[in-house]
Protein backbone atom coordinates (compact mmCIF):
# COMPACT_ATOMS: atom_id res chain seq x y z
CA UNK A 1 0.00 0.00 0.00
CA UNK A 2 1.38 3.33 -0.71
CA UNK A 3 1.46 5.22 2.58
CA UNK A 4 -0.42 3.49 4.31
CA UNK A 5 -3.27 4.68 2.18
CA UNK A 6 -5.46 2.45 0.19
CA UNK A 7 -8.47 3.65 -1.94
CA UNK A 8 -11.45 1.70 -1.75
CA UNK A 9 -13.11 1.08 -5.50
CA UNK A 10 -16.99 2.30 -5.20
CA UNK A 11 -18.96 -1.29 -3.61
CA UNK A 12 -21.55 -0.21 -6.41
CA UNK A 13 -19.73 -2.01 -8.65
CA UNK A 14 -19.98 -5.34 -7.30
CA UNK A 15 -21.77 -6.58 -4.37
CA UNK A 16 -18.80 -8.18 -3.05
CA UNK A 17 -16.73 -5.35 -3.12
CA UNK A 18 -14.61 -6.07 -6.01
CA UNK A 19 -14.93 -9.63 -6.89
CA UNK A 20 -11.62 -11.89 -6.38
CA UNK A 21 -9.78 -9.77 -4.14
CA UNK A 22 -8.59 -7.12 -6.48
CA UNK A 23 -7.16 -3.71 -5.19
CA UNK A 24 -6.50 -0.31 -7.27
CA UNK A 25 -4.37 2.18 -5.62
CA UNK A 26 -5.02 5.77 -7.59
CA UNK A 27 -2.23 8.46 -7.15
CA UNK A 28 -4.92 10.97 -7.46
CA UNK A 29 -7.51 9.90 -4.56
CA UNK A 30 -6.22 9.18 -0.92
CA UNK A 31 -8.01 8.56 1.76
CA UNK A 32 -7.80 6.58 4.98
CA UNK A 33 -9.42 3.09 6.12
CA UNK A 34 -10.67 1.88 8.91
CA UNK A 35 -8.66 -1.35 8.68
CA UNK A 36 -11.17 -3.24 11.55
CA UNK A 37 -14.04 -1.58 10.19
CA UNK A 38 -12.56 -3.08 6.53
CA UNK A 39 -12.03 -6.39 7.96
CA UNK A 40 -15.13 -6.62 9.27
CA UNK A 41 -16.80 -6.29 5.93
CA UNK A 42 -14.33 -8.25 4.08
CA UNK A 43 -15.32 -11.26 6.69
CA UNK A 44 -19.30 -11.01 5.95
CA UNK A 45 -19.54 -10.92 2.95
CA UNK A 46 -17.53 -13.67 2.18
CA UNK A 47 -19.56 -15.46 5.41
CA UNK A 48 -22.55 -14.34 3.29
CA UNK A 49 -21.31 -15.19 -0.52
CA UNK A 50 -20.83 -18.93 1.08
CA UNK A 51 -24.00 -18.95 2.15
CA UNK A 52 -25.59 -17.71 -0.84
CA UNK A 53 -24.07 -20.03 -3.07
CA UNK A 54 -24.57 -23.00 -0.92
CA UNK A 55 -27.51 -22.73 -0.04
CA UNK A 56 -28.45 -22.32 -4.43
CA UNK A 57 -26.67 -25.16 -5.25
CA UNK A 58 -27.87 -26.96 -2.64
CA UNK A 59 -30.92 -27.34 -5.37
CA UNK A 60 -29.27 -28.03 -8.18
CA UNK A 61 -29.22 -31.29 -10.00
CA UNK A 62 -25.78 -32.97 -9.49
CA UNK A 63 -26.06 -35.07 -13.11
CA UNK A 64 -27.63 -31.56 -14.78
CA UNK A 65 -24.25 -29.82 -12.98
CA UNK A 66 -22.01 -32.49 -14.95
CA UNK A 67 -23.98 -32.21 -17.97
CA UNK A 68 -23.05 -28.67 -18.20
CA UNK A 69 -19.72 -28.88 -18.71
CA UNK A 70 -20.49 -30.78 -21.86
CA UNK A 71 -22.39 -27.94 -23.29
CA UNK A 72 -21.82 -24.99 -25.52
CA UNK A 73 -23.28 -22.59 -23.59
CA UNK A 74 -20.90 -22.90 -20.45
CA UNK A 75 -17.56 -22.37 -23.04
CA UNK A 76 -19.32 -19.46 -24.93
CA UNK A 77 -20.16 -17.60 -21.44
CA UNK A 78 -16.22 -18.24 -20.40
CA UNK A 79 -15.10 -16.51 -23.73
CA UNK A 80 -17.61 -13.90 -23.22
CA UNK A 81 -16.74 -13.45 -19.89
CA UNK A 82 -12.98 -13.52 -20.31
CA UNK A 83 -12.58 -11.84 -24.00
CA UNK A 84 -15.29 -9.53 -24.47
CA UNK A 85 -16.54 -7.97 -20.98
CA UNK A 86 -12.75 -6.72 -20.39
CA UNK A 87 -13.12 -5.11 -24.23
CA UNK A 88 -16.46 -3.68 -23.64
CA UNK A 89 -15.47 -2.29 -20.27
CA UNK A 90 -12.34 -0.58 -21.91
CA UNK A 91 -14.54 0.89 -24.67
CA UNK A 92 -16.90 2.33 -21.93
CA UNK A 93 -13.61 3.73 -20.27
CA UNK A 94 -12.51 5.18 -23.70
CA UNK A 95 -15.85 7.06 -24.54
CA UNK A 96 -17.05 8.13 -21.23
CA UNK A 97 -14.56 10.81 -19.43
CA UNK A 98 -14.92 8.33 -15.71
CA UNK A 99 -12.59 9.72 -12.58
CA UNK A 100 -9.06 7.42 -12.80
CA UNK A 101 -10.44 5.29 -9.78
CA UNK A 102 -14.31 4.76 -11.62
CA UNK A 103 -13.07 3.69 -15.04
CA UNK A 104 -9.94 1.42 -13.70
CA UNK A 105 -12.95 -0.18 -10.73
CA UNK A 106 -15.19 -0.86 -14.55
CA UNK A 107 -12.90 -2.29 -16.24
CA UNK A 108 -11.35 -4.92 -13.01
CA UNK A 109 -14.71 -5.48 -12.68
CA UNK A 110 -15.80 -6.40 -15.98
CA UNK A 111 -11.79 -8.69 -16.42
CA UNK A 112 -14.05 -10.44 -13.08
CA UNK A 113 -15.12 -13.71 -12.98
CA UNK A 114 -19.30 -13.96 -12.54
CA UNK A 115 -20.21 -14.09 -9.03
CA UNK A 116 -22.95 -15.68 -6.15
CA UNK A 117 -25.01 -12.77 -7.34
CA UNK A 118 -25.65 -14.27 -11.17
CA UNK A 119 -26.36 -17.38 -9.46
CA UNK A 120 -29.03 -15.38 -7.18
CA UNK A 121 -30.66 -13.68 -10.12
CA UNK A 122 -30.83 -17.04 -11.88
CA UNK A 123 -32.33 -19.11 -8.99
CA UNK A 124 -35.07 -15.63 -8.38
CA UNK A 125 -36.21 -15.90 -11.89
CA UNK A 126 -36.30 -19.78 -12.39
CA UNK A 127 -33.76 -19.74 -14.84
CA UNK A 128 -31.23 -22.44 -15.99
CA UNK A 129 -29.60 -22.65 -12.35
CA UNK A 130 -27.39 -25.59 -12.89
CA UNK A 131 -25.70 -24.02 -15.90
CA UNK A 132 -25.16 -20.43 -13.76
CA UNK A 133 -23.31 -22.77 -10.99
CA UNK A 134 -21.03 -24.80 -13.38
CA UNK A 135 -20.31 -21.33 -15.05
CA UNK A 136 -19.82 -19.95 -11.69
CA UNK A 137 -16.85 -22.88 -11.10
CA UNK A 138 -15.32 -22.30 -14.35
CA UNK A 139 -14.92 -18.39 -14.29
CA UNK A 140 -13.61 -18.62 -10.74
CA UNK A 141 -10.77 -20.96 -11.39
CA UNK A 142 -10.21 -19.41 -14.60
CA UNK A 143 -9.99 -15.98 -13.30
CA UNK A 144 -6.94 -17.49 -11.56
CA UNK A 145 -5.01 -16.90 -14.73
CA UNK A 146 -7.44 -14.47 -16.72
CA UNK A 147 -8.05 -11.74 -14.44
CA UNK A 148 -4.08 -10.55 -14.12
CA UNK A 149 -3.55 -10.88 -17.65
CA UNK A 150 -6.78 -8.90 -18.63
CA UNK A 151 -5.77 -6.09 -15.45
CA UNK A 152 -2.12 -5.81 -17.69
CA UNK A 153 -3.66 -5.25 -20.92
CA UNK A 154 -6.55 -2.55 -20.16
CA UNK A 155 -5.08 -0.78 -17.25
CA UNK A 156 -1.61 -1.10 -17.02
CA UNK A 157 -1.03 -0.98 -20.82
CA UNK A 158 -4.14 0.19 -23.15
CA UNK A 159 -5.58 2.43 -20.51
CA UNK A 160 -2.63 4.79 -19.83
CA UNK A 161 -1.70 4.65 -23.45
CA UNK A 162 -4.97 6.24 -24.97
CA UNK A 163 -6.27 8.22 -21.69
CA UNK A 164 -2.63 9.96 -21.13
CA UNK A 165 -2.90 9.15 -17.23
CA UNK A 166 -1.12 6.88 -14.37
CA UNK A 167 -3.19 4.35 -13.29
CA UNK A 168 -1.22 4.43 -10.24
CA UNK A 169 -0.77 1.05 -9.19
CA UNK A 170 -2.84 -2.06 -9.44
CA UNK A 171 -2.25 -4.43 -7.12
CA UNK A 172 -3.31 -8.02 -7.21
CA UNK A 173 -3.98 -9.29 -3.83
CA UNK A 174 -3.51 -13.30 -4.46
CA UNK A 175 -4.50 -14.15 -1.12
CA UNK A 176 -7.74 -12.88 -0.88
CA UNK A 177 -8.31 -13.85 -4.31
CA UNK A 178 -7.80 -16.95 -2.86
CA UNK A 179 -9.45 -16.96 -0.25
CA UNK A 180 -12.58 -16.20 -2.51
CA UNK A 181 -11.38 -18.80 -4.95
CA UNK A 182 -12.02 -21.36 -2.30
CA UNK A 183 -14.67 -19.79 -0.48
CA UNK A 184 -16.63 -20.55 -4.04
CA UNK A 185 -16.11 -23.50 -4.50
CA UNK A 186 -16.25 -25.16 -1.33
CA UNK A 187 -19.52 -23.35 -1.43
CA UNK A 188 -20.73 -24.99 -4.51
CA UNK A 189 -19.41 -28.75 -2.80
CA UNK A 190 -20.96 -28.15 0.20
CA UNK A 191 -24.11 -27.18 -1.11
CA UNK A 192 -24.19 -30.13 -4.25
CA UNK A 193 -23.35 -33.03 -1.22
CA UNK A 194 -25.93 -31.47 1.33
CA UNK A 195 -28.87 -31.35 -1.88
CA UNK A 196 -27.97 -35.32 -2.73
CA UNK A 197 -28.05 -36.10 1.36
CA UNK A 198 -30.81 -34.05 2.39
CA UNK A 199 -33.20 -33.42 -0.63
CA UNK A 200 -36.42 -33.17 2.09
CA UNK A 201 -33.92 -30.07 3.45
CA UNK A 202 -33.58 -28.45 -0.42
CA UNK A 203 -35.97 -25.43 0.28
CA UNK A 204 -34.88 -24.29 3.60
CA UNK A 205 -31.03 -24.33 2.56
CA UNK A 206 -32.63 -22.65 -1.02
CA UNK A 207 -34.35 -20.07 1.43
CA UNK A 208 -31.61 -19.40 3.64
CA UNK A 209 -29.31 -18.75 0.25
CA UNK A 210 -31.67 -16.14 -0.84
CA UNK A 211 -32.12 -14.52 2.69
CA UNK A 212 -28.14 -14.23 2.44
CA UNK A 213 -28.04 -12.66 -1.21
CA UNK A 214 -30.46 -10.19 -0.35
CA UNK A 215 -28.38 -9.31 2.83
CA UNK A 216 -25.23 -8.79 0.23
CA UNK A 217 -27.12 -6.09 -1.96
CA UNK A 218 -28.26 -4.53 1.61
CA UNK A 219 -24.94 -4.36 2.98
CA UNK A 220 -23.01 -3.46 -0.49
CA UNK A 221 -25.79 -0.07 -0.18
CA UNK A 222 -24.94 0.31 3.08
CA UNK A 223 -21.23 0.15 2.32
CA UNK A 224 -21.78 2.73 -0.80
CA UNK A 225 -22.36 5.19 1.73
CA UNK A 226 -19.10 5.12 3.12
CA UNK A 227 -17.50 7.17 0.77
CA UNK A 228 -14.01 8.76 0.96
CA UNK A 229 -13.78 11.38 -1.62
CA UNK A 230 -16.41 13.77 -0.13
CA UNK A 231 -18.69 13.68 -2.81
CA UNK A 232 -21.32 11.38 -1.53
CA UNK A 233 -22.37 7.80 -2.63
CA UNK A 234 -23.05 7.42 -6.08
CA UNK A 235 -26.78 7.93 -6.29
CA UNK A 236 -25.82 11.76 -5.73
CA UNK A 237 -23.34 11.51 -8.74
CA UNK A 238 -24.22 13.31 -11.81
CA UNK A 239 -26.31 10.77 -14.27
CA UNK A 240 -23.05 11.54 -16.79
CA UNK A 241 -20.94 10.35 -17.20
CA UNK A 242 -20.88 7.83 -14.27
CA UNK A 243 -24.42 6.17 -14.53
CA UNK A 244 -23.97 6.47 -18.06
CA UNK A 245 -20.31 4.99 -18.62
CA UNK A 246 -21.19 2.20 -15.90
CA UNK A 247 -24.29 0.86 -18.01
CA UNK A 248 -22.53 0.92 -21.41
CA UNK A 249 -21.07 -2.28 -20.66
CA UNK A 250 -24.23 -4.20 -18.80
CA UNK A 251 -26.38 -3.49 -21.62
CA UNK A 252 -23.69 -4.45 -24.21
CA UNK A 253 -23.32 -7.52 -22.21
CA UNK A 254 -27.35 -8.30 -22.20
CA UNK A 255 -27.68 -7.40 -25.76
CA UNK A 256 -24.68 -10.09 -26.77
CA UNK A 257 -26.02 -12.09 -24.45
CA UNK A 258 -29.49 -12.31 -26.15
CA UNK A 259 -27.86 -13.08 -29.50
CA UNK A 260 -25.42 -15.52 -28.39
CA UNK A 261 -28.22 -17.16 -26.56
CA UNK A 262 -30.21 -17.07 -30.14
CA UNK A 263 -27.34 -19.07 -31.74
CA UNK A 264 -26.98 -21.90 -29.07
CA UNK A 265 -30.37 -22.24 -28.54
CA UNK A 266 -33.17 -22.28 -25.82
CA UNK A 267 -32.11 -21.83 -22.08
CA UNK A 268 -33.89 -24.81 -20.15
CA UNK A 269 -35.31 -24.05 -16.62
CA UNK A 270 -34.81 -25.48 -13.73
Amino acid sequence: MADGMEDRMPYFFSFEAVPSGIRALSNDTECEVDSSKDLAYEVTIQILVALTVSGISSVVDYDEFKASFRKPPIYAGAAFQFFLMPFIGFISVYIFPLKPLEAISLIILCASPGGSFSNWWCNLFNADLALSVSMTSLSTVAAIGMLPFNILVYVTLAYENTRGEDAGEVDIDFATLGTTLGVVITSIILGLTFGIKYPHLQPYSNLVGNVAGLASIILGVFATTDTCDGEGPPWQQPFFPLWVGTAFPLLVGLVGTFILSGFLGPIKQQ
